[in-house]
């Protein structure tokens, strides 16, 4: 509707002073008749400046890709207001957005025949979301004529969850790569001093101690102990959600996705190699381990594309943890479900060091509800005992620290001891 129509207010004006010159002239009453001069001399103008554009809505965009409470800007363009004197727009409000003006209400002044209306969103949960939906309608002077409504469609945006604050000071259990941050048990390349011994074939002039090889007249050497990268295998729990998404309390899923990208990010930037697996029948996903920024870029897109579905029977199979030997596996879960318990203590099995990091979150999901919850809940802690006295470690998700025990437990008593 890209034509433009008389306003109720024009039409209105129109006949009011129409009747008001008719009854002045009747009554011979001049009163009337200076009543009814506003309203003839608006009409009248508005009917000579009746706009001639055809108004179009040319663009309605944003950024394509953002992070969880990241401010951004979404803008909206008309061409074709040749005449129009005031566009307003109204959007409509979507799920987990938080827009300002919060009314969705917007106005601008065109500038020629364009106008550029625009508003600030953030999104407050990750995922795909919709910003900008609504319809807009242009006004002539005084509001004789109006245009629209013309409807715009929303922009698509795909939401990375965001990373909260995490740091981890113990290293992994059993570094096996080449280079990185964790100290070996065994002597090789690295900064860290291990002992002086005397000088070998194949050893480096550079390691030569000086003072000690002067002192006794035979050549010693410097060792060091070699420093290695780990890879870490992040398998995130979707087989359901537990809490509210519509609320802003958190969810299971929330705190496992949201945990997922902290570890990745503080790991990555380490220097380890990481990856990540998806347990969900709705959209399961795998990233295979690599360091590097962009590693980081490939796991927080497939992060904002979880979603909750249960396995189902015979999926263990299939979403078997394939993860190589001396690799750390964390599973992120809220340990209501029985898959993902399952494949990490097949893992522990296989002799690789597994945390299982609880994501049920404390408040919103208790053993206060119905009969069914609170089964469910005994059940989750009978549950988290039989993993615990079967060698595996349970640790909930506490933030900044959370793996530092465990992990440091689990390098002191000497990784490679399979859970019963």
């Amino acid at each position: 509707m890209n034509s433009w129509r008389p306003t109720p207010a024009l039409l209105t004006a129109t006949a009011l002073a129409a009747g008001l010159l008719v009854v002045a002239v009747l009554s011979q009453n001049a009163g009337l008749v200076v009543l009814a001069a506003p309203l003839l001399i608006i009409s009248i103008w508005s009917l000579l400046t009746r706009p001639e554009g055809r108004p179009r809505v040319t663009e309605a965009s944003t950024v394509p890709r953002t992070h969880e409470e990241a401010s951004q800007t979404w803008s909206l363009r008309l061409t074709g207001l040749d005449g129009a004197e005031i566009v307003d727009a109204t959007t409509s409000s979507t799920v987990h957005v938080d827009t300002d003006p919060a009314s969705g209400l917007l106005r601008a002044i065109p500038s020629g025949d364009t106008a550029e209306l625009s508003m600030t969103w953030a999104a407050r949960r990750w995922g795909p979301a919709e910003v900008g939906s609504g319809s807009c309608v242009a006004f002539s002077a005084w509001s004789g004529y109006r245009v629209g409504p013309l409807s715009f469609r929303p922009s698509r945006v795909q939401v990375t969850p965001g990373i909260p604050a995490f740091t981890a000071t113990g290293g992994a259990p059993r570094p096996a790569g080449l280079v990185g941050q964790n100290r070996s048990l065994r002597r090789g390349d690295g900064s860290e001093f291990a002992d002086i011994r005397i000088f070998q074939n194949g050893d480096r002039l550079r390691r030569i101690h000086w003072p000690i090889s002067a002192r006794t007249g035979q050549l010693h050497v410097r060792t060091t102990y070699a420093e290695l990268d780990s890879e870490i295998l992040l398998v995130l729990d979707a087989e359901d959600e537990y809490g509210d998404p519509a609320t802003h309390a958190e969810t299971s899923l929330d705190i496992g996705v949201r945990s997922c990208a902290a570890m990745a990010a503080h790991l990555l930037q380490r220097g380890e190699r990481v990856g990540l697996q998806v347990l969900s029948s709705v959209r399961p996903e795998r990233v295979r381990s690599r360091g590097g920024s962009g590693q980081l870029r490939r796991i927080l897109h497939e992060l904002s594309g979880v979603r909750a579905g249960a396995l189902g029977a015979g999926a263990g199979a299939r979403n078997r943890i394939h993860a190589s030997r001396g690799t750390l596996v964390v599973v992120v879960t809220p340990l209501v479900g029985t898959a993902a318990t399952t494949l990490a203590a097949e893992a522990a099995q296989r002799g690789l060091p597994t945390v299982l990091v609880d994501s049920l979150p404390t408040s919103g999901v208790t053993a206060s509800g119905d009969a069914a919850q609170r089964l469910s809940m005994l059940q989750r802690q009978v549950r988290i005992h039989r993993l615990q006295a079967h060698g595996l470690a349970v640790v909930p998700w506490r933030g900044p620290g959370s793996l530092d025990p465990v992990l440091r437990r689990m390098g002191a008593a000497g990784v490679g001891s399979r859970a019963r």
